[in-house]
């Protein structure tokens, strides 16, 4: 498996004790964390899950920049679920960014090894920042002139619903170009495609469209908190 060829690439997702993400991507971000320095420190919230008895967390995750996790779902069984029920709790849902796991940060693999233990799991998420929430769930097109046979840049994982979940932006190519010309709408990691030039509920045309060398209108979903 490389990721040289990002847009090809199929990555095998998998789910442990309710818990569901990119074996390839957690394996690079793993690489990454030997490399990179400490990231900034940001405002979070503590939520505790007791998982000692084995019940499933119920939740969706992806690798997000660097050696954290982006939230892309929350089933209605579980012990996410469960947490959000409670109206004294601050609720966690899609968009929200694991940032530390039991202590260990930093190291995607570290983390999800904490995840995936029946104990109770102390896990820090980034907050909903208030006043920028509004974009959350809309959808945009981004336009990309691939015709001179230029890279898209991008790592992308499937999603279920037939569409691709954007792992992360290379910092040269197509969709490094469109977010620095196009500052209010940037297709981030976290985000999901859901159609390209018109063909949408069908991964394998989408990629398709993707790969040839031509203009390309892209629909992003919003699954992040700007």
């Amino acid at each position: 498996f490389t990721w040289i060829f990002r847009i090809t690439c199929v990555c095998e997702i998998v789910e442990v004790n309710g818990v569901r993400s990119s074996i390839a991507a957690i394996k690079s971000l793993a690489l990454c964390s030997m490399v990179n320095g400490p990231q900034p420190d940001v405002d979070k919230f503590l939520i505790v899950l007791d998982k000692s008895r084995g019940e499933h967390l119920g939740v969706d995750i992806e690798p997000s920049e660097g050696e954290t996790f982006l939230i892309t779902g929350i089933s209605p069984e579980g012990l996410f679920a469960k947490w959000n029920s409670d109206s004294h709790n601050t609720p966690v849902g899609p968009g929200v960014k694991i940032v530390e796991v039991n202590g260990v940060c930093g190291n995607a693999a570290a983390m999800l090894e904490e995840l995936k233990k029946d104990q109770v799991v102390q896990i820090s998420v980034t907050p909903v920042l208030r006043g920028v929430a509004e974009s959350y769930g809309q959808v945009f097109s981004i336009s990309l002139d691939k015709s001179r046979g230029e890279r898209l840049g991008v790592d992308m994982n499937p999603t279920e619903d037939e569409a691709f979940l954007i792992a992360d932006i290379s910092p040269e190519g197509l969709f490094a170009k469109w977010n620095s010309d196009n500052g209010d709408r940037p297709a981030l990691p976290g985000d999901k495609i859901v159609e390209v030039n018109g063909h949408h509920n069908n991964a394998g045309a989408m990629l398709e469209e993707l790969k040839k060398d031509q203009m390309l209108v892209i629909k992003v979903v919003c699954l992040q908190y700007r």
